[in-house]
């Protein structure tokens, strides 16, 4: 019932089911990149110009059969030590020198918070929340249009 550092370490399958999570519900669903030198793209004719802006859509790369087989399910033992992939294919936070400073305390964060409520309650969606989401087209953030209930059922001491 304690919660520690160590304790939320070592709850892996948690850690994945919150990776997986972030996978496919990215807060942003894209990221913004300066190009530093200018960089021809091999196979084809063009060239991305040093001062330039590159938008990159994290959501597609996430939702990329390539990178994730069967993209649109949640499979949390796919962040397993025996699952590797390419660099720069997970992006909730973005990647690099200019990498969100707090993703560790973000994901210590959502680790206490679920931890605390699944060690109180059975969580279960309620019925009345439609599958998949739809997600709100037109903001910088991503979020469902609709609001996300759930259950709460206290669990025996």
């Amino acid at each position: 019932n304690r919660l520690d550092y160590d304790t939320v370490r070592e709850m892996k399958f948690l850690g994945y089911c919150l990776k997986e999570n972030s996978r496919l519900h990215s807060v942003l669903d894209t990221t913004v990149r300066m190009v530093t030198k200018s960089y021809k793209v091999p196979d084809t004719s063009a060239v991305l110009e040093r001062g330039i802006y590159v938008y990159i859509p994290t959501l597609d790369i996430h939702m990329d059969p390539k990178f994730y087989p069967e993209p649109e399910k949640f499979l949390p033992e796919r962040w397993g030590p025996e699952n590797d992939r390419p660099n720069c294919t997970y992006l909730p936070f973005g990647a690099g020198p200019r990498m969100c400073i707090a993703m560790r305390f973000a994901n210590m964060e959502m680790m206490c918070a679920m931890s605390k409520l699944l060690m109180k309650f059975e969580v279960s969606l309620h019925p009345s929340v439609r599958l998949p989401p739809r997600i709100e087209p037109f903001s910088f953030f991503t979020y469902p249009r609709e609001k996300i209930y759930f259950n709460l059922k206290k669990l025996r001491t």
